[in-house]
């Protein structure tokens, strides 16, 4: 049986609200869909963020459907899981269940596995870090219904972070992780990670598309794209599949007096380039001492050539900090800010649901903090809060 995996797609996203970045995601989906058409798999398993919000753009919604149509049209399975960014943070449903009537399986705490062709495919949406409790609860009753079936494989399928991958933001450890899976199909996290675990395969495919600055490392080092999971042997086999149709970004770091330099620089980037179909997108993370007015005319300079030119000023010295610079995470920031990740998390997840106007959820979820007995021994119940 062979499977693909796909996760944080994004679609509907417009990154530095460019009407061609939101097409390039489109772009790679499309892709990545005729890849799969080519190979002939059985089943798509979509692990979160397929969207970028839970109430996507209409023309994200058309995309989606025409593409997963050409695979259910061939009786090829879809699964599919919410992430953090298409799961309502109010009282609605998933975008994914508009696609019940495509054949598109629906994954989550109220019909949390399916058996296809001697296969268990568990799989839960998005749960954040302050229902952590019920994260695990849920986690373990998928194992015990898993342990229990008599199918030959089994398939997890999850959108969380785990810490030996993000040491902030994660809603998990390994050792929370179920036991038991041939292939454990994670999402969340944009960059690729392959990793054993117990006895399968714990995969992160990574975002589709270079999405935030922070990505480009990843994909100097792995490309972006998806993977190919292969059960018809005793082991899972897992292939990284790399999509070709990425608009390629690159960081320039501009040091004091080097801007006299920095013009030959991004000349040569352009002469690499010119084979390529899309205009790059260059990050310049440059100090202030630099003229902004020196910048503007060296960006006017190439603009026929590149889709744009990004002017970053940092401070900062470390090469991880500038590796991230303006890099704006409001998670970290709450953790930071509030000097404590269980805070940090909970004023987080608050924030999001208040956004989008959830005023009896964000009630909901302040009561089930407050009902948490071992918040620094402070609070017991909600009635001393």
């Amino acid at each position: 049986m062979l499977i693909a995996h796909f996760s944080d797609i994004h679609l509907g996203k417009r990154p530095y609200n460019l009407e061609e970045r939101e097409y390039d995601i489109y772009d790679v989906f499309r892709e990545a869909i005729e890849r799969v058409l080519e190979d002939h798999i059985d089943i798509l398993l979509l692990s979160g963020d397929i969207f970028d919000k839970s109430k996507p753009l209409n023309r994200a919604l058309k995309v989606f459907e025409e593409e997963i149509a050409k695979l259910t049209d061939r009786n090829v399975k879809v699964y599919a899981i919410s992430g953090d960014h298409d799961y309502p943070k109010r009282r609605d449903i998933p975008p994914i269940l508009l696609f019940k009537r495509l054949g598109v399986t629906y994954l989550w705490s109220k019909n949390p596995y399916t058996i296809y062709r001697d296969v268990f495919i568990g799989g839960l949406q998005h749960i954040p870090k302050v229902s952590n409790r019920i994260l695990r609860d849920r986690l373990k009753y998928v194992e015990k219904i898993a342990s229990k079936s008599d199918t030959k494989k089994r398939v997890l399928v999850l959108h969380q972070s785990i810490k030996r991958f993000l040491k902030f933001s994660y809603e998990l450890t390994m050792e929370e992780l179920p036991r038991g899976f041939d292939y454990y199909a994670m999402g969340h996290i944009h960059r690729y990670i392959k990793r054993r675990w117990d006895k399968g395969w714990l995969v992160y495919p990574g975002s589709m598309d270079i999405l935030d600055i922070s990505e480009i490392p990843d994909f100097e080092n792995n490309g972006k794209g998806f993977v190919f999971l292969d059960l018809s042997g005793d082991e899972a086999e897992v292939y990284r599949i790399k999509l070709d149709n990425i608009r390629k970004q690159f960081i320039i770091k501009v040091k004091d007096g080097s801007l006299s330099n920095l013009s030959s620089t991004i000349s040569r980037i352009l002469t690499n380039l010119s084979g390529e179909n899309k205009k790059p997108i260059i990050h310049l993370v440059i100090r202030e001492t630099i003229a902004r007015s020196d910048l503007e005319e060296l960006r006017e300079s190439f603009s026929k050539n590149t889709l744009l030119i990004r002017i970053l000023y940092s401070r900062e010295k470390s090469k991880e900090e500038v590796k991230y610079a303006y890099r704006l995470d409001l998670r970290e920031l709450f953790i930071r800010e509030l000097n404590s990740e269980f805070l940090g998390e909970f004023a987080y997840e608050l924030f999001k649901i208040l956004r989008e106007g959830g005023e009896q959820e964000a009630t909901k979820l302040v009561f089930e903090f407050f009902k948490k007995k071992n918040w620094k021994g402070r609070v017991d119940d909600s009635s001393k809060a």
